[in-house]
């Protein structure tokens, strides 16, 4: 039977978590390390609490940890707008391009700097045309004639 944990008892439990989360990342494992050196702080600050209080306060900490944790990593996973790996074509959103050749029936090119031609759809419109990406279908920009945009939204850029 358990008699009392000491505040190094804690730690340890702390050192075991976080070097399985090494050995096996998942972050999983980091969250209840966090939780047992928390724990290990308060044991320290309030020597002679029982073991089921400890137990209890783990457990709470722990759940604490995990969700805020887990809000944490979800945040940067889906808050970064700025970042368009894998999504290439999103990040002309808004740009005005040169159309390399004539939109014909929805369909043709249009340069993207001085290198690069895409594939567009739109309205149809002859080589030359200046356009705005105003989305992306894969990897095919949609476009829209600069000369169709309402002027409020050309003020914008």
């Amino acid at each position: 039977m358990i008699v009392q944990l000491e505040a190094w008892h804690w730690l340890l439990a702390a050192a075991v978590f976080v070097t399985l989360e090494i050995v096996a990342p998942g972050v999983f494992m980091l969250w209840f390390g966090i939780a047992a050196a928390f724990v290990s702080l308060i044991s320290f600050a309030i020597p002679g609490m029982t073991w089921t209080v400890q137990l209890a306060l783990f457990g709470v900490i722990a759940l604490m940890s995990f969700g805020l944790g887990r809000a944490y990593v979800r945040q940067i996973a889906h808050g970064s707008e700025g970042s368009f790996l894998n999504r290439r074509a999103e990040q002309y959103k808004g740009q005005i391009l040169v159309m390399e050749t004539a939109l014909v029936n929805g369909h043709g090119q249009a340069r993207v700097g001085n290198d690069t031609v895409w594939s567009v759809m739109g309205p149809d419109l002859p080589a030359g045309a200046r356009v705005r990406v105003v989305g992306s279908d894969g990897i095919v920009l949609k476009v829209e004639s600069v000369t169709d945009i309402p002027e409020n939204k050309k003020r914008q850029t």
